[in-house]
């Protein structure tokens, strides 16, 4: 091919250019994909010509934002989240995260009484490696607790903490941290 502008003489006769000069210059770009592993956004390129080094690709950040569904995720490396219930067996907690990645989950389940039979359950997630899973009792036996961590990759972009406790009555608290490792 031969860029637009310029002439060349061929064994056929002359030949005019009519491939595009985009050399210093700035072209739109309206495709942006994902990449299968969401570590990449894929921009088609808006048009064939010669490029250089001075040649940009413009993307409008909507349109980022609307085709790399995990640009959006906001989830940060550490985050601690909390919640809350009285007179309930079942706390739940949604926690932001990045599909594919690993995490160190560390879960507090406190409670006012025994705690022998309190559980937890973690949907959307792979459990790599349970660290401690173990029963707490502190202030002379008045409260209690379960304590849990575990080192987990996350298999969607939002993992459910759940604790279940064996009694109705009483406040509960669900205080989960997760720690970003790769």
């Amino acid at each position: 091919k031969v860029l637009e502008g310029s002439t060349i003489y061929t064994l056929s006769g002359l030949v005019s250019g009519t491939m595009a000069n985009n050399a210093n210059k700035t072209l739109s770009a309206t495709t942006v994909t994902e990449s299968d592993n969401q570590a990449n956004a894929l921009v088609t390129i808006p048009s064939s010509g010669y490029y250089d080094e001075t040649s940009k690709i413009s993307v409008p950040i909507e349109t980022i934002k609307n085709n790399v569904p995990s640009i959006n995720n906001t989830y940060t490396p550490y985050d601690d989240l909390y919640a809350t219930v009285v007179n309930n067996t079942t706390i739940t907690k949604d926690c932001n995260v990045v599909n594919g990645k690993t995490y160190l989950l560390a879960v507090t389940f406190a409670m006012r009484s025994d705690a022998s039979s309190a559980s937890f359950s973690i949907s959307n997630a792979t459990i790599n490696e349970e660290i401690t899973n173990q029963t707490l009792t502190y202030d002379n036996n008045a409260h209690y607790g379960k304590m849990y961590t575990a080192k987990i990759t996350a298999m969607s972009n939002t993992i459910t903490v759940t604790g279940t406790a064996n009694h109705y009555n009483g406040y509960k608290s669900l205080h989960i941290t997760l720690v970003q490792l790769d």
